[in-house]
């Protein structure tokens, strides 16, 4: 069956065309988005997308969750949880997600780091961001008795945050009205931070894109990778200019040559330059590119981590 959130190839007069399934009107009917300019141009019938077009094969299926302690499903039971599975895992009948985002719990994340006295709830966590105090490992944030509702969604890796909220699109106001609950009942003390009242502002304040990126070592940066015309040389490539170098090796921490840069999207072929040092990142307009160069050099340890580290 046809998922919210996916994409679909369809060849249209002899041209290859992409369209992502952005909402369902009915059990007959799905609106489609056109990839390329992001307008709704379709309406189209499920039967006719699962016979007709060709899937692409998302990257994370995202199951936002309603979920209660208790039977009787009182408000004050009830809490949110976002959970990501790769689609890789689900293939191998691999039931733990690989990222949770919750908000009704002491944050691990936040708390070990708070200098002002206050607890924090509300947390984001990866399988590469647990702490040893899990014991649970990525699992240690599940906990309820069952779920009350649940939708799921299609994502892919170069998704932006207006990406993913536009597939989950009016579904977010369920969700919502639990969290403003939340944050109405429990956030009444000055000393109690991170009841978010709305599904938006808990996926920001508890850093899920940077998460989310960081699945699919996704690295965000500070700058802007195009300024503009200046952007493209004569042949129409994307270069750095001076100071967009500096700053990214900086990051790198290696002085670098040959750079190539290509904007990310789903009909990149990684493997075509994996033999070549590359670095993949998300600029500050949230957009993605892959970055492949050659290094010069490194830069110089600085000689108290050098003699920290036992170099001499």
């Amino acid at each position: 069956m046809a998922r919210v959130g996916a994409k679909y190839q369809i060849y249209e007069n002899g041209e290859s065309k992409i369209y992502r399934l952005t909402k369902y009107k009915n059990e007959s009917l799905v609106i489609l988005e056109d990839c390329d300019n992001h307008q709704i141009t379709k309406i189209a019938n499920p039967k006719d997308i699962d016979n007709s077009y060709v899937e692409l094969t998302p990257d994370i299926v995202l199951d936002l969750m309603i979920t209660s302690y208790s039977e009787d499903n009182k408000d004050d039971d009830l809490d949110v949880y976002a959970c990501c599975y790769r689609i890789t895992d689900i293939v191998q009948d691999m039931k733990e997600p690989c990222l949770i985002l919750r908000q009704d719990v002491y944050s691990y994340m936040k708390n070990p780091f708070a200098q002002d006295g206050r607890v924090y709830v509300g947390d984001c966590i990866t399988r590469r961001t647990i702490t040893p105090d899990m014991e649970k490992g990525i699992m240690s944030l599940m906990e309820f008795d069952h779920v009350v509702k649940h939708y799921d969604f299609a994502l892919y890796s170069d998704d932006t945050f207006e990406d993913i909220f536009k597939v989950i699109g009016s579904k977010a106001k369920e969700f919502d009205k639990v969290l403003k609950h939340l944050h109405d009942t429990r956030a009444v003390n000055e000393m109690i931070c991170g009841y978010e009242d709305n599904l938006k502002d808990l996926f920001k304040e508890n850093h899920f894109m940077e998460n989310y990126r960081d699945l699919f070592n996704i690295v965000p940066i500070d700058f802007p990778i195009i300024l503009g015309s200046e952007s493209y040389d004569k042949d129409g490539n994307i270069i750095l200019n001076s100071k967009q170098k500096t700053r990214l090796e900086d990051y790198l921490r290696k002085h670098i040559t040959n750079i190539n840069i290509i904007e990310y999207g789903y009909d990149v072929d990684v493997s075509e330059i994996v033999s070549y040092s590359h670095v993949v990142v998300s600029d500050s307009n949230d957009k993605i590119y892959l970055i492949a160069y050659t290094v010069v050099d490194s830069y110089p340890v600085d000689d108290d981590i050098a003699r920290a580290m036992g170099v001499e």
